[in-house]
């Protein structure tokens, strides 16, 4: 073979090489993103407070929230049926307006997918027990098959994002502040156009004390928006006043 021969096929051997190498970091590039991306964490018979940073499915089993939860935006958090959310009675984070009971505040998404309990760890477990499921500006998610109880306000919105609420139930939940207005213990809207469907709201109170400060809507304060309720049941809550007007002990229209 003639030295113009070698060099010849040292430059096609260097040339296949170098396509073979653009192939592979071709296909590299086509699944970066697949092998770039973290699974959602899974979460069973745990205890969680803080700030959620990453997406998650918790349950089933019992989740033991020891502090305020704060699901970051642009989180998704995905409670499985057959979950018990315990929630403490007293507070280990203090992210949110009560410095002495537990918020479940969404940011991001919150989508349970019941049969799934919120409830209190006491052993005694008392209305106002923890502060209650909070859907901030611009969150988002579901509600189906979830119980909420033993909280200030089981479930309030404030979001312009559709929360669907379905075949859940609100109850034994009571705000009672001291001087100052009581409103929406069972669901209470304050903001965009929501559907709530074969929902059951009962055993709620809100309770005003002090001069001038008002009882309103025990089960449902719809405060602003025009949510649509189908097929629902409001029953035995209670709005009271020792100062001045209560109204709405099943539900308030603002």
């Amino acid at each position: 073979m003639k030295v113009r021969d070698v060099v010849m096929l040292f430059l096609i051997l260097a040339v296949l090489a170098a396509g073979a190498a653009l192939v592979f970091l071709q296909t590299v590039a086509d699944f970066a993103p697949e092998m770039g991306a973290a699974p959602a964490q899974r979460l069973k018979d745990a205890s969680v407070s803080g700030v959620q940073e990453s997406d998650a499915t918790w349950g089933p089993g019992v989740i033991d929230v020891t502090g305020d939860v704060y699901i970051n935006p642009g989180v998704v958090i995905t409670i499985n049926p057959g979950t018990t959310v315990q929630i403490a009675p007293s507070d280990g984070a203090n992210l949110g307006v009560d410095p002495n009971r537990i918020e479940y505040m969404v940011g991001g998404t919150l989508r349970v997918d019941g049969p799934v309990t919120f409830t209190s760890q006491a052993a005694d477990p008392a209305c106002g027990d923890w502060y209650g499921i909070h859907f901030l500006a611009d969150s988002d998610g579901s509600l189906k098959e979830a119980l909420v109880e033993w909280a200030v306000h089981a479930v309030r919105i404030n979001t312009t994002s559709p929360i669907d609420i379905v075949d859940s139930t609100l109850r034994f939940n009571c705000h009672k502040p001291e001087n100052a207005d009581a409103w929406g213990a069972g669901l209470s809207i304050f903001a965009g156009t929501h559907h709530v469907l074969r929902t059951q709201i009962f055993g709620n109170t809100v309770e005003a004390t002090g001069w001038s400060n008002n009882a309103i809507g025990a089960g449902v304060w719809l405060a602003s928006g025009s949510t649509v309720f189908e097929k629902c049941q409001v029953y035995d809550n209670i709005a009271q006043s020792t100062g001045y007007d209560a109204f709405g002990g099943g539900m308030a229209l603002w």
